[in-house]
């Protein structure tokens, strides 16, 4: 889905470049329309190519390509299962797993029948039109920016943030200038059914969901906020009430817990368990007279064969939404999460490209 989504996503640049250039002295007429199906028909034309050159390369390299679905039967054994339904097996010492993804429907009713993936999307032989995107990972967010950049209404339904894991101030950034141009953001809601409705068209029914926020002080809420509320209703039409009431649990005595013999397991690259005081932490308690330390170190069975995780931190990710966005390494709250707020240090710059002063 890589390559085609870049496709299409270069396909809506060029058509808000035709659009620019009218700034710039050039005698772009409007309205120019955009013809999907020869778009689709292209880019599918491109993918059959490439993966055609892939195939020719793995037999000059003498490597056995099989298209099958892979299930383990054993640690040394996979199951084969072709598009005709045959089964065969396979065995090895080891096996190097790099299948890849692929979209999950919403387990709603319709969710199959009357819904497509970020697959089948790339492959439509018709435009899709007004197009409901379900949730706000990178790959929806990519469709519904090139979706509405040729020309059609995207609407994006989010459970909760977009782009978990990346950097959110910069996730905030992305969906804004999306918002300006037109994509619509219906936020904490989930779809709950799909069904067919008049003119070919799809309805889909969904359902706001409640937030906590866990402050010390929880607070969870669910629908529009008050201002919300006055912004879209106007101010005479909202009535606010207010209640407070203490927490039956308050009325209790509060004793704090004693945390010293809780035992701790920290799940590092080198995993570390832990009861009682740390060395420090007696010696602050108890002096250093008083504090008799032993070490010792042994080297797990395991580590005689050498073992390393991949670290995914430091490698690059772009995620092609109307407004690019390039990352690498920890965002803002990860690096926060990880290190500690006091020993991370953030600094922001903004600048609007010289193109787009026209």
């Amino acid at each position: 889905g890589c390559i085609p989504k870049k496709l299409m996503h270069q396909a809506a640049l060029l058509g808000e470049g035709m659009s620019d250039a009218r700034s710039f002295g050039w005698e772009v007429p409007k309205g120019i329309p955009h013809k999907w199906e020869s778009m689709v028909e292209n880019i599918q034309q491109h993918i059959k190519s490439i993966n055609f050159g892939y195939r020719s390369d793995l037999m000059g390299e003498k490597v056995k390509y099989l298209n099958s679905y892979a299930v383990f039967k054993d640690a040394h054994t996979l199951e084969l299962t072709d598009k005709k339904g045959a089964k065969t097996e396979l065995t090895a010492a080891r096996f190097v797993i790099a299948t890849g993804g692929r979209p999950k429907y919403p387990d709603i009713p319709g969710g199959r029948e009357h819904v497509i993936s970020s697959d089948d999307l790339f492959s439509l032989p018709a435009p899709p039109g007004h197009t409901l995107c379900i949730g706000a990972s990178y790959i929806s967010l990519e469709c519904a920016g090139f979706i509405q950049g040729l020309g059609m209404q995207a609407t994006v339904m989010m459970r909760s943030i977009p782009l978990r894991g990346f950097d959110q101030q910069m996730a905030g950034q992305l969906v804004g200038y999306m918002k300006e141009h037109g994509t619509v953001f219906i936020e904490q809601a989930v779809p709950t059914s799909v069904a067919p409705a008049e003119g070919g068209k799809k309805r889909a029914d969904y359902e706001l969901v409640p937030t906590t926020v866990f402050t010390p002080l929880e607070y969870g809420t669910i629908g529009l906020s008050e201002e919300d509320a006055i912004a879209k209703l106007g101010d005479p039409n909202v009535e606010v009430y207010h209640s407070f009431f203490k927490p039956l649990e308050w009325t209790l005595q509060q004793q704090q817990m004693d945390y010293e013999l809780v035992p701790t397991t920290v799940f590092t690259p080198l995993e570390y368990g832990t009861i009682g005081l740390s060395e420090e932490d007696a010696i602050a308690k108890l002096g250093d007279p008083n504090v008799e330390v032993y070490h010792s170190f042994f080297k797990p069975l395991e580590w005689t064969l050498q073992q390393q995780q991949m670290d995914y931190e430091l490698v690059p990710t772009t995620v092609f939404t109307p407004l690019e966005y390039g990352t690498i390494g920890l965002s803002e709250e990860d690096a926060i999460a990880k290190l500690g707020d006091p020993n991370v240090e953030v600094y922001h710059s903004f600048f609007k490209p010289l193109e787009w002063t026209l």
